[in-house]
């Protein structure tokens, strides 16, 4: 591929990436974007969900397991077309971050709170996470760090809890898909 077309792929695909990123580390919310989504009547999620935590646990199981396999088969059908290995992933993400982030419902719940100041938990969060996200870019054992990185914060949500173990897990199966490609 060329690098015009290269540099354009990059530049469409990574700022969805950065704000899933963005929205995952800041516990499903991404608080500049989500106060001007808000005044012009577009506020997240975009689809609401009423009913108890059972029924929201079930919405976001379902919208979990959705968005999941329309990435494995995107990625799928894109190495089929012979792209990139590189380029399909960023051809593959940024619809599965719009669809996460716009119809997410919040459960609320809090899994641990170890940091009772919200300044200095954010601080810490924020540090961690992006800290463990480079690692997790320069080690041999890349879903190890961005595990941690999803779920090392001083304020653990529920929410942040299964997107993380969900990215994971689907992360996993791209890099499996990768290597038996490769073979």
């Amino acid at each position: 591929m060329k690098t015009a077309p290269m540099t354009l792929l990059v530049l469409v695909s990574c700022p969805f990436i950065l704000l899933f990123l963005v929205w995952l580390e800041r516990n499903m919310a991404i608080p500049v974007l989500g106060n001007f989504l808000m005044k012009h009547g577009l506020g997240l999620p975009w689809i609401f969900v009423d009913g108890g935590p059972g029924t929201t646990l079930f919405a976001d199981a379902v919208l979990i397991a959705a968005v999941s396999a329309v990435l494995i088969f995107s990625n799928r059908l894109l190495k089929s077309l012979r792209f990139n290995p590189d380029l399909t992933l960023l051809l593959s993400l940024p619809l599965p971050c719009i669809l996460l982030i716009s119809l997410w419902q919040p459960t609320g719940v809090v899994l641990l709170n170890a940091i009772p100041s919200a300044l200095i938990a954010s601080i810490v969060s924020l540090i961690s996470f992006w800290v463990f996200l480079g690692l997790a870019w320069q080690t041999k054992r890349p879903l190890l760090w961005t595990a941690l990185a999803g779920l090392a914060t001083p304020l653990l949500s529920l929410d942040r809890a299964l997107v993380t173990v969900a990215s994971v897990l689907v992360a996993s199966i791209l890099l499996h898909q990768r290597h038996d490609k490769e073979k």
